[in-house]
């Protein structure tokens, strides 16, 4: 449970660089704020090897596709 809050909390961080967002919604020096912060920083400096020709530039942060059983499938 913590670790996908603090992952949500990265790719918040992540996207709201991309959005133009440019505080963080977490209370100040909590792990959650420091994840965001993380997150953020990433993208920034995605940013900057972008502008430098040196990688691409950074997209809106997607959450990976989980493997969850169709339940309304119907099985013999």
């Amino acid at each position: 449970m913590k670790a996908e809050r603090l992952q949500k909390a990265y790719q918040w961080g992540y996207n709201c660089f991309v959005k133009g967002l440019m505080s963080s919604p977490f209370k100040r020096d909590s792990m959650t704020d420091l994840e965001w912060h993380r997150g953020f920083t990433a993208a920034y400096y995605q940013n900057i090897d972008f502008l430098n020709g040196k990688g691409g530039k950074p997209t809106q942060f997607k959450e990976a596709a989980r493997n969850k059983p169709n339940r309304n499938r119907r099985t013999r």
